[in-house]
């Protein structure tokens, strides 16, 4: 999380010192952000947002305070029409089966940047609470496949460009606000902030839009 921080530091000084005022990157007017925890809800939405060739953007958050060995505390699905941060309970709830499937489903494309972090806390997650079941080892091998689990990041220069915001600068020519204060805020609380919620929504939208464009 420091060095993310440290980039978008050195992102927008770079910014400054070149006196670029490119156009700020929005989510679409009215674009509906869902902030679930519970596993039903999850399902009914992933259920009627995602249908087969669907493509996602996907993203984690996390606490600040936490090292990468923790867990994920919010898992960002964005379609072009809507977005769902599910806030990982942590307690002992039932995972949603939705996103189990939603893992290992290799007609739906998941786009994400710099995803080893995020796929090491997730696949920690689902160790801890899946430990013996059939299906972990299938959602193992699933996260490592590119072609169902893209990572941006390897589709560009990464010597030339690096990090989200630089990469959609350089490929959408727009500027991803750089909400520190959400970026560094508790991710675990019971209720997220709209800050929070628009800077998840929007790292996971934009992950869409970038992919498009690599795509062509």
């Amino acid at each position: 999380m420091q060095d993310m921080r440290t980039d978008l530091l050195h992102f927008q000084k770079d910014l400054n010192q070149r006196q670029i005022k490119p156009e700020r990157f929005t989510l679409p007017e009215n674009y509906p952000i869902e902030a679930l925890s519970s596993a039903d809800k999850v399902d009914k939405w992933i259920e009627d947002n995602i249908k087969p060739d669907t493509m996602v953007g996907m993203d984690c958050e996390w606490d600040c305070t936490e090292d990468e060995r923790g867990y994920p505390h919010v898992i960002s699905i964005a379609t072009e029409e809507a977005c769902l941060l599910y806030q990982v309970p942590s307690k002992h709830h039932r995972i949603p089966n939705k996103l189990l499937d939603l893992f290992i489903d290799s007609k739906v494309k998941k786009i994400w940047c710099e995803n080893q972090i995020s796929m090491e806390k997730i696949r920690r997650w689902l160790d801890r609470r899946l430990e013996g079941e059939a299906i972990l080892q299938e959602i193992a091998l699933e996260l490592r496949t590119p072609k169902s689990h893209v990572d941006i990041s390897h589709l560009v220069n990464e010597k030339e460009v690096k990090g989200l915001r630089r990469i959609a600068f350089r490929y959408i020519a727009k500027v991803v606000e750089e909400d520190l204060e959400a970026m560094s805020s508790r991710w675990s609380r019971y209720e997220l902030s709209e800050a929070q919620k628009k800077y998840a929504a929007e790292d996971a939208y934009v992950l869409l839009q970038v992919y498009k464009v690599l795509a062509k």
